[in-house]
């Protein structure tokens, strides 16, 4: 073996470097990254007059070619949702209620199990994205063609037809 080359069938070698990425990753702050969310909104106000389909192919050429990619040490799978290590994307074409509204944003900062840090500019990002996307996410469609599905029993009986 050269000086420097790893010896990746060396478990002493596997354990220290799944103990770095455990302890790197216990080890970092939560919080939610609006980059994601911020291209395809983007996405979809440049190319509103095209077909759908065209649509949601470019917002996915833009994300895939605008968003940051960082690759961390002892990574051996690279590849990341979020611009930062556990950072949650938001999804505004699927829904955007929760985006507009202070008190749950606060709500997410202050839970005991996972607070996320939600900085001032990604507030104005969420804000920006729920009054683009009000009335045009997945879920305004889903309810105003199923209005009763806001009991959770409904949803529950909807969502097992989309599995079964």
């Amino acid at each position: 073996m050269l000086d420097g080359e790893f010896d990746f069938l060396n478990k002493n070698y596997e354990f220290l470097r799944i103990k770095r990425l455990r302890e790197r990753l216990l080890n970092v702050e939560s919080g939610v990254c609006s980059e994601r969310g911020m291209l395809i909104t983007e996405a979809y106000k440049e190319n509103i007059n095209i077909d759908i389909c065209l649509i949601r192919a470019k917002a996915l050429e833009k994300i895939l070619n605008e968003m940051t990619i960082f690759i961390l040490d002892d990574e051996l799978i690279v590849g990341n949702h979020a611009s930062k290590l556990r950072f949650a994307p938001v999804y505004p074409e699927m829904d955007v209620k929760w985006m507009g509204d202070e008190e749950e944003i606060e709500s997410l900062k202050t839970r005991d199990l996972n607070p996320l840090k939600v900085s001032n500019q990604i507030q104005k990002d969420l804000k920006k994205m729920s009054k683009c996307w009000k009335g045009k996410t997945l879920y305004d469609r889903l309810y105003s063609e199923y209005p009763d599905m806001g009991t959770m029993e409904l949803r529950k009986k909807f969502l097992k037809r989309l599995i079964l």
